[in-house]
């Protein structure tokens, strides 16, 4: 699809959900991107017990979502049209930090619906425990057994932030910002 300006009304109508307006102007994967993001913090945080810092981050994602469309809109036609649609943790996070290809893409897609999957039944067995456990034993192990999906939601969020910095590392050239500017200071002192 090819990018354009258009209508002014629906724009601001269509950037009030995020990533609605840049899929409206032709940029489907920034859009898109944007929509899955700020709908995957919803559904995570609706399904835990992390509403509130999730939430706060949901808004923030809202925010950017709507002032990136603006932005998109009233750039001038010249640079409207240098503008490349591209998934926005490019945009963000740099070229290649999270490389989706195809294959790539289909293989988090189908990590990420395992997951939702396996939480979906661990709340249907949790729901079906209550009734068949004894509520003297059910007291006992309630709280150990509700705290199953946030923990296996900690280490997977543990796990991609470390990965975000492995990938910033490498793309940087093994080195942090810190370090690069250290050496850096080094290599002119010598």
């Amino acid at each position: 699809m090819k990018q354009h300006k258009r209508n002014r009304f629906f724009t601001f109508i269509f950037s009030l959900i995020p990533g609605a307006a840049e899929m409206y102007m032709g940029f489907m994967k920034s859009g898109l991107s944007i929509m899955a993001l700020f709908t995957l913090v919803a559904v995570i945080a609706g399904n835990s017990r992390l509403l509130f810092p999730l939430g706060a981050v949901d808004v923030l994602i809202w925010f950017y979502a709507f002032f990136h469309a603006r932005n998109l809109y009233y750039a001038d036609d010249e640079t409207f049209m240098e503008i490349r649609d591209d998934y926005v943790w490019n945009e963000i996070l740099g070229e290649g930090v999270i490389d989706i290809s195809g294959g790539k893409l289909r293989r988090y897609s189908a990590v990420a619906l395992i997951v939702t999957g396996c939480f979906m039944i661990f709340r249907f067995a949790y729901d079906a425990l209550i009734f068949m456990i004894p509520d003297e034993m059910w007291e006992q192990v309630s709280y150990i057994v509700r705290d199953v999906p946030e923990a296996i939601l900690a280490v997977l969020f543990v796990i991609g932030g470390a990965k975000l910095i492995k990938g910033r590392k490498a793309a940087d050239g093994g080195l942090v910002p810190e370090e690069a500017a250290v050496v850096g200071d080094e290599a002119g002192e010598v």
